[in-house]
């Protein structure tokens, strides 16, 4: 335990994980007897007890050196940690979300909030005022579009990077929405129009992002 428990200290400094990649502890490896009946001879059992272990070990060993070299090769000069990420290091999808990130960061007042199920990336990364999606009622009261209009600028980050579930309220008053940036892989920015502004309207970005939520089954 004291093994497994240092090589995951190990990869936690040494990241070869692509930004896709979640750190997943693997379960430690326990004797394995195969399924079969030893027939109770102690020597047996006892060889079987000491050579399972190592030999889990060396199929982990083998596998993890494998991995961590291909890894390695293809993403060792790719930070984890910054939104200044190489492109190269990034998928379709990522790349739209950091140019998004950028510009938001860039080229918005200090106080626009920032609503998403990617709030805490996007709060760190941006320096504004951030919202879950989910939060938008507790926040705003209801219906949310009004207390959203008083209190000021706010911007929906809509990305294909994680599903939600686009509130029925901003489905159906979609036409009171704006688009402010579209990005060519899933990543669209909207916020409320002021009261009776003319122009065009976000309904086609709210719900190509809505259609994409499935309830989950009960």
């Amino acid at each position: 335990m004291s093994a497994y428990l240092l090589v995951y200290a190990g990869l936690l400094v040494v990241w070869t994980y692509k930004l896709t990649r979640f750190l997943i502890p693997s379960p430690h490896p326990a004797p394995v007897h195969g399924g079969r009946d030893l027939g109770g001879e102690p020597a047996v059992e006892a060889a079987a007890a000491g050579t399972a272990p190592g030999s889990v070990a060396l199929f982990y060993l083998a596998g993890g050196v494998q991995g961590f070299g291909r890894n390695y090769a293809e993403t060792g000069g790719c930070p984890a940690n910054d939104v200044t990420t190489p492109d190269a290091c990034l998928t379709d999808n990522q790349r739209d979300f950091f140019r998004a990130v950028r510009y938001l960061r860039d080229s918005t007042p200090p106080a626009t909030v920032v609503i998403s199920t990617k709030e805490a990336v996007l709060g760190l990364y941006t320096g504004r005022p951030e919202l879950h999606g989910q939060a938008l009622h507790p926040r705003y009261g209801e219906p949310f579009l009004d207390g959203l209009r008083r209190e000021g600028d706010a911007i929906f980050v809509l990305t294909t990077l994680h599903l939600w579930h686009v509130p029925d309220e901003m489905v159906a008053q979609c036409n009171q929405f704006e688009l402010v940036r579209a990005y060519a892989n899933g990543t669209d920015l909207v916020r409320l129009k002021p009261a009776g502004a003319p122009g065009p309207d976000a309904c086609p970005v709210i719900q190509y992002h809505a259609g994409r939520f499935i309830p989950p089954l009960k």
